[in-house]
């Protein structure tokens, strides 16, 4: 709907009266957002993506190591940004929507770590060359509470400990990926780590 069809009279629209003449590269992020929802007005999601495209496009490279694959994936991340707009609270001042964006796309290149994953297990067992000897009962219970422990920990700590531990990534790697300091990664795979012994 066009800011120019709402009845501005009303108290409620007040904040889009206050829009109208702005334009949204003028906006900052957060102000885009709120304009977003209020309007409909698809130039500010496109201000938004242009603004931030650059440095996910970059992370995701970082991420799959793939200039076809990084522009799948970062448009894959502004398309779940658009459909999950209205769990981003841009009322909150310590809400930053570059932050927001990384996380979309850490999520979705994990799952498709993970589909990845499958798809070569699936392959090998079709093959019947399986990956590793079947888990005895106590071995799945065990796998099972370590997969529990894991979900429960901060996404954080969830994060860096499966680049780590699952993907392969070195300490430097994760720094430049994730734009934590190297201190925090240490950190949170030590948490990683005695999250897991727990199990």
């Amino acid at each position: 709907m066009s800011p120019k069809n709402i009845f501005l009279g009303d108290g409620k629209n007040r904040l889009l009266k206050r829009y109208m003449n702005v334009r949204p590269d003028d906006l900052d992020d957060r102000a885009l957002v709120e304009r977003f929802k209020q309007t409909g007005d698809p130039e500010c999601f496109t201000a938004l993506f242009e603004r931030h495209k650059g440095r996910i496009y970059a992370l995701c490279y970082r991420l799959v190591q793939n200039h076809a694959l990084a522009e799948e994936l970062m448009q894959e991340t502004f398309m779940r940004a658009f459909k999950e707009i209205d769990q981003f609270d841009e009322k909150d001042p310590k809400s930053q929507f570059g932050p927001w964006l990384r996380t979309i796309c850490w999520n979705l290149s994990l799952s498709q770590f993970r589909e990845d994953k499958r798809r070569r297990e699936c392959e090998a067992n079709l093959m019947n060359q399986p990956d590793h000897d079947p888990l005895t009962p106590e071995e799945m219970l065990r796998h099972h509470k370590l997969e529990v422990a894991i979900k429960a920990l901060p996404k954080e700590v969830r994060l860096c400990g499966l680049l780590f531990y699952v993907y392969g990534y070195t300490y430097e790697e994760i720094v430049h990926m994730t734009e934590y300091s190297f201190q925090q990664v240490k950190n949170y795979l030590r948490v990683f780590r005695e999250g897991c012994r727990r199990c």
